[in-house]
């Protein structure tokens, strides 16, 4: 097992979201939305280039010094599905790397609401799910399309870049097209779809006015369409849509969006309250009669109300959802309150009374002696050791295992059932291209033979 595959490996057991690859920095993991590197050990340029020059082809380094960019999906057998990203920055290669679980999640396991089911189960239209970056829009997307092959005799069609999740055919017939593999891009894959006879179209990323007018023409002429903004909020997510085209083209667009447009979900991930991973909370919006008339009419400022008194449809916004999961003591008000307008109070306990303080007398004024002056101690800034303390107990990691005496503090450990710990690889990874010459160094003068 290679010493990349030992990180992956590692990773994926331990719940990490992203791993953060950059040229003289320590690996990085993403843990439960907070960024932490593994170690102190910066990994030298030429070392992280060999390292990460294991993922790509020939074919795949010559594009990637040629666009400085490249995505791609990578799959280790028996530990999961990574989406890749390897650019340059000033100090030289840089990579993340997104862990896609291996199986697909769930209605139930994401906690996504009954309506999500049954405006799957629609034969046509347009359902967008909107969010930041790491909201979890591709995994709420793939349980919809998991659903609908488990359920249907369809023919789905993804268009995405790259391919994340990976669906066998089951009930329906699966074709995922991978953007610069299968295809040279949205444009040219959705223009050429409707002639492929689908039933489900899933769109990766709807990234321009192209994209957008081909999702709408798509759903018009009788095809379920999957896409994704990012957006907050489904308000938001339809001025999106309707802004990307020219003003005069915009009343036709409404129209269309109107007459096409089944559900809007919005989504954003939070920590949980117990520390143990995160879960999400959604924005629902479905379309009716009243929010298909205003979004005809340029209304979109007033869908807040009609979400809000929508529940028997389905409907939640975003703070309804917030507020249910800190009602039950999933999350924290203090996690919620950057997705709040108006965050609630800290409330003292119940059993607490409270009573009006009593009436202030003004205070005879006598001469008090200073206090002494009390002994100043210079304090040592805070060691990288002492900093890790605080991740020990939050008990992400496993810090069982001490570092050896003289190494470098390592705060992954890998299981007892590796042959090496985590350290040992990071420190391989400092030692990858150590005795290959840089590139474009002369080789050492000859000596010359005495005599």
């Amino acid at each position: 097992m290679s010493q990349l595959t030992k990180l992956l490996s590692f990773a994926v057991k331990k719940r990490v979201s992203d791993i953060h690859f950059s040229a003289e920095e320590p690996i990085r993991f993403r843990l439960d939305g907070d960024l932490v590197a593994i170690d102190s050990n910066p990994i030298p340029a030429e070392n992280l280039q060999s390292l990460l020059f294991e993922l790509l082809t020939p074919e795949e380094q010559s594009k990637l010094f040629k666009e400085k960019n490249l995505d791609k999906s990578y799959a280790v057998e028996g530990v999961g599905q990574f989406r890749v990203n390897i650019f340059f920055n000033r100090k030289g290669i840089a990579a993340v790397l997104r862990s896609i679980p291996v199986q697909i999640p769930s209605f139930e396991s994401l906690g996504l609401p009954e309506v999500i089911r049954k405006v799957a189960e629609k034969p046509r239209g347009l359902i967008l799910v909107t969010g930041p970056t790491g909201s979890g829009k591709s995994t709420t997307l793939a349980a919809i399309i998991d659903y609908i092959n488990s359920n249907f005799p369809y023919h789905i069609l993804t268009v995405e870049d790259p391919v994340e999740f990976i669906h066998p055919s089951k009930k329906s017939l699966i074709n995922q097209r991978d953007i610069g593999h299968s295809c040279h891009g949205f444009q040219d894959a959705l223009k050429y779809a409707l002639r492929e006879d689908p039933d489900v179209i899933l769109i990766g990323e709807l990234r321009d006015l192209e994209t957008v007018s081909l999702a709408l023409t798509a759903a018009e002429t009788g095809h379920l369409v999957l896409g994704t903004l990012h957006t907050r909020g489904a308000a938001a997510s339809i001025d999106r849509m309707i802004d990307s085209f020219p003003a005069g083209q915009q009343s036709m667009i409404r129209a269309m969006i109107a007459d096409s447009l089944l559900a809007v979900i919005s989504q954003s991930l939070l920590k949980k309250a117990d520390g143990k991973g995160r879960i999400a909370a959604y924005e629902i919006m479905i379309v009716n009669s009243a929010i298909s008339n205003l979004i005809r009419e340029g209304k979109v400022f007033q869908m807040e109300g009609v979400i809000q008194t929508g529940k028997k449809d389905g409907m939640v916004l975003m703070e309804q959802s917030l507020m249910a999961l800190i009602s039950q003591g999933i999350i924290t008000p203090e996690e919620a309150a950057p997705y709040l307008k108006n965050p609630p109070p800290v409330t003292a306990s119940p059993s607490l009374k409270t009573t009006p303080p009593p009436p202030v007398s003004k205070p005879k004024l006598t001469p008090v002696a200073p206090p002494p002056k009390p002994k100043t101690i210079e304090q040592e800034p805070e060691s990288l050791e002492a900093n890790w303390e605080g991740l020990q107990d939050s008990e992400l990691i496993d810090f069982s295992v001490p570092a050896a005496e003289g190494a470098s503090a390592n705060v992954l450990d890998l299981p007892s059932e590796e042959e090496e710990s985590l350290s040992s690889v990071s420190a391989e990874f400092t030692d990858v291209s150590s005795q290959a010459p840089k590139v474009g160094t002369a080789p050492p003068p000859l000596k010359k033979k005495a005599g």
